[in-house]
């Protein structure tokens, strides 16, 4: 499988969030989109998998998972966080060893 990583640093309250999207560039593996984001477990929530067209709308859609509901409030009436790229995406090629 060829991955390419995408890192974003987000701003949630007072804590700074790394996010790594990863890109499905070739491969046997099949995701329902191209782009993915696994947050881990949380004492306030479940482990999940983010699946997007587009890496910035992983990361928006992670950035919101990680806020929770009450910051989901706050911000609709306030514009979002701009999303910048930490560093430039990177190609990664991971084997299965059988």
């Amino acid at each position: 499988m060829l991955l390419k990583e995408h890192r974003f640093t987000v701003l949630v309250g007072f804590e700074i969030h790394l996010l790594t999207v990863e890109e499905l560039v070739g491969g046997l593996a099949f995701w329902p989109q191209r782009f993915r984001l696994k947050l881990p477990a949380t004492s306030c929530s479940e482990a999940q998998t983010i699946y997007g067209a587009d890496c910035h709308q992983v990361a928006q859609a992670a950035m919101d998972a990680i806020a929770g509901p009450l910051h989901r409030e706050a911000n609709a009436k306030t514009p979002r966080l701009s999303l910048a790229p930490l560093v430039p995406p990177r190609t990664l090629q991971i084997q299965d060893q059988q």
